[in-house]
């Protein structure tokens, strides 16, 4: 998904970086998205139990698409496929359970 999203902006490298940093030599990594995210979560007086990173709003999501499908086995799926944690195959099953 990521390689067709590239198409369609322009990029015709693979080497080529989406986010940059400031100077554009390097691309932005976790670390420096973790540090801004507490800075920011720090300047607007958000607290929140455990650490503040890009994990977190992963795990929310996931705890979102799962309450509001009534923790079905089709929202499983439909997580694992969504954080690249399954197999076609399994995608291509219909009638999926737990």
């Amino acid at each position: 998904m990521l390689a067709v999203s590239k198409v369609k902006m322009g990029f015709t490298d693979s080497g080529q970086y989406i986010c940059l940093n400031r100077d554009g030599t390097k691309p932005i990594d976790q670390s420096w998205n973790n540090l801004n995210l507490k800075q920011i979560f720090e300047k607007n007086g958000v607290e929140v139990d455990g650490n503040i990173s890009n994990h977190m709003f992963r795990k929310t999501r996931g705890n979102r698409v799962l309450r509001l499908n009534n923790y079905s086995g089709e929202a499983v799926i439909l997580l694992m496929s969504l954080f690249s944690q399954i197999s076609r195959h399994i995608r291509k099953l219909k009638d999926f359970t737990i």
